[in-house]
């Protein structure tokens, strides 16, 4: 397993994740990284057919992800300036 493998799955993943920073938290996120880890620790340990297996595993969870993200949260408008003095907060 050489990089040329891998890099299109991570490049895809990172590549959505710039593009949608919330999506950053989501349990498909962290799966479609784990199994990458997972391939690269199995590659690392000589266990060519695991590290095969995590890579498809990843890029099929990553293009079912694409294929089903969810809506972008909508911006509630500008941020709100908060100060605090002496135990009041003014807005």
């Amino acid at each position: 397993m050489n990089k040329s493998e891998t890099g299109p799955i991570e490049s895809s993943l990172e590549s959505l994740l710039i593009s949608r920073p919330d999506l950053d938290s989501r349990a498909e996120a962290a799966g479609v990284s784990s199994l990458l880890d997972s391939a690269a620790q199995a590659n690392k340990l000589g266990e060519v057919e695991t590290a095969k297996h995590s890579l498809t595993t990843a890029k099929e969870k990553l293009d079912q992800f694409i294929s089903h993200l969810p809506p972008k949260p909508d911006p509630s408008g500008d941020p709100a300036i908060v100060m605090l003095l002496s135990n009041r907060a003014f807005t």
